[in-house]
């Protein structure tokens, strides 16, 4: 009887569609219980399908066919229908200082909204979460998620501080995980063909979500979901926050034997890989933090002038899910130009800053003794006269020492040397605060040892370097952070990075003490690192 109904229901279906198409017909088997009909006379058509398994009927309109010379396949966003509740999981230590807690919801563009009491504990990952249970949830909309007390006095950090402007902000639908088959075989029987082992997708959508809510504001306020495991099964292999806070230094610091470790602060994002030379540039994941502030990774299959880029997977601000986004380093020690905010475009570099060998010992001489001699390095006097025009280097700049040492300076302060847009410019537009310009460093573009040398052949004559630091903007080209948090946007995704702007690019958010870290940080490494001597800063006021 399933045998004649099944046939009868084919040959209505077939029939129905070849009458307004005139298109050809496939049929076949997923499995022993589910069949399918086809009907399409070439690839990629989109058209109709049916599938028909033992105990239901689904009438599908959107898909693809992949045609191979022997195989075929299906590939459908067909979504399996959306709950209509959302189970919230939250890390119970950060907001251990509320009494009673409870999940409040906000519906934007919308009328729901409400407060939900916990359910039970659940402990996973090392962490021992409140469930809580939103039901008549909208999958369509975008909520906005918090923890208060029942009165509605105390909430979490995460909307205090720096002026209110943090919130934890959901964007749904979140799809999740796939499942599909393998390819299909064919065998052709008149002029039907008969196709096994469909290859097809289905979308479901997830209903737990995992939030991690920051003991203070500018800390990652993470949300995942179950299959991201780097903080609900990693948790407790993590490293130390206060290692990572001390004795790491921005970006990716190479410690010699291949091993590199890698950090990055990238609040508000869903995940964080490393991709370059040494991985064949496929993605590998990052992990976050105990104090969920820093993205880390290290690896020991590493070596000096390998490229590399950071890939962030970011939470939606549309419909279709989560995005990509890859980027060069904003700690980059050295880059290849100005970044570029795309998989393949200007790529940052592993630098062993140790293997340069210094040739001249010197001590940083006492404020009191500076006579200053300002320069730019690109326009500059470079290679005699007729050459004054946008050629010069940190290399060709060491050529003129003697003159200036006979001229009775005793310091040369450049203009700010750091990577900016473009190859000229005065400097004071630069975007990596840990990088030398590219177009200074000559033809080597994955070494930073020309701004090396440049220091080593002036303390040779007696001089010492004084460097131009810009940390009261950003320049407002080629900004690498504004790419995964903009300056612009207070909604979303939440900005930590900056606070307001200025004439000339967007001002930094001096609030947060990581972003005041990453700017001191930065010129402590070139005191470190490139033997600075002394600095100027720009626009303190």
């Amino acid at each position: 009887m399933k045998k004649i109904s099944l046939f009868f229901f084919l040959t209505i279906m077939i029939w129905t569609i070849n009458r307004c198409s005139s298109v050809g017909q496939l049929t076949g088997s997923l499995s022993s219980s589910t069949n399918i009909v086809i009907v399409t006379n070439r690839p990629g058509i989109i058209t109709n399908i049916i599938i028909t398994t033992n105990n239901m009927t689904n009438f599908v309109t959107n898909y693809t066919i992949i045609w191979t010379s022997t195989n075929y396949g299906i590939e459908t966003n067909t979504y399996l229908p959306l709950p209509t509740s959302l189970w919230v999981y939250v890390d119970s230590v950060p907001i251990s200082s509320i009494t009673n807690p409870e999940l409040h919801f906000y519906e934007w563009q919308g009328t729901g909204s409400g407060d939900v009491l916990p359910l039970s504990n659940i402990s996973a990952g090392g962490i021992t979460w409140q469930v809580y249970h939103l039901t008549n949830f909208n999958y369509y909309k975008k909520y906005e998620l918090k923890i208060s007390d029942t009165n509605g006095t105390t909430w979490e950090n995460i909307n205090g501080g720096n002026g209110g402007k943090y919130k934890r902000i959901v964007t749904f639908p979140i799809l999740s995980e796939t499942w599909q088959t393998n390819w299909a075989t064919t065998n052709t029987t008149a002029s039907v063909t008969n196709i096994s082992n469909y290859s097809y997708i289905i979308h479901r959508t997830k209903d737990k979500l995992f939030i991690s809510p920051p003991a203070n504001w500018y800390e990652t306020f993470t949300y995942f979901f179950k299959d991201e495991t780097n903080l609900l099964y990693s948790y407790t292999n993590l490293y130390p926050t206060n290692n990572i806070w001390n004795n790491e230094w921005f970006g990716a610091q190479y410690k010699g034997n291949g091993r590199t470790f890698f950090k990055l602060y990238a609040p508000n994002i869903r995940k964080a890989f490393v991709t370059g030379d040494f991985n064949n540039w496929t993605l590998t994941p990052m992990n976050l933090d105990r104090g969920r502030v820093f993205w880390w990774l290290e690896l020991s299959n590493t070596s000096p002038a390998e490229a590399y880029k950071f890939v962030l997977e970011q939470y939606p601000d549309a419909w279709g899910g989560p995005y990509t986004n890859y980027i060069s380093d904003p700690a980059a020690k050295k880059n290849e130009y100005s970044p570029a905010m795309n998989t393949a475009g200007n790529r940052s570099f592993i630098i062993d800053q140790n293997a340069y060998q210094w040739k001249h010992p010197w001590t940083r001489p006492d404020y009191d003794w500076y006579v200053i001699y300002q320069m730019h390095i690109r326009s500059w006097w470079t290679n005699g006269p007729g050459d004054y025009y946008g050629q010069g280097t940190f290399d060709s700049s060491t050529n003129n020492f003697p003159y200036l040492k006979d001229l009775g300076f005793t310091a040369i302060e450049p203009l700010p040397i750091n990577e900016f847009a473009g190859d000229l410019s005065w400097g004071y537009n630069y975007v990596l605060f840990y990088a030398p310009e590219s177009a200074y460093c000559g033809t080597n573009l994955r070494s930073p040892d020309a701004l090396k040398r440049f220091v080593d052949q002036a303390h040779a004559q007696g001089m010492a370097v004084i460097l131009d630091l810009v940390f009261n903007h950003m320049g407002s080209s080629d900004d690498v952070i504004a790419s995964y948090d903009p300056a612009a946007d207070w909604t979303w995704p939440n900005t930590y990075w900056y606070d307001g702007t200025t004439d000339w690019g967007p001002r930094f958010n001096y609030g947060n003490p990581v972003v005041r870290k990453f700017l001191i940080q930065s010129a402590e490494y070139f005191m470190k690192y490139y033997r600075i001597d002394a600095f100027r800063f720009d626009a303190t006021a």
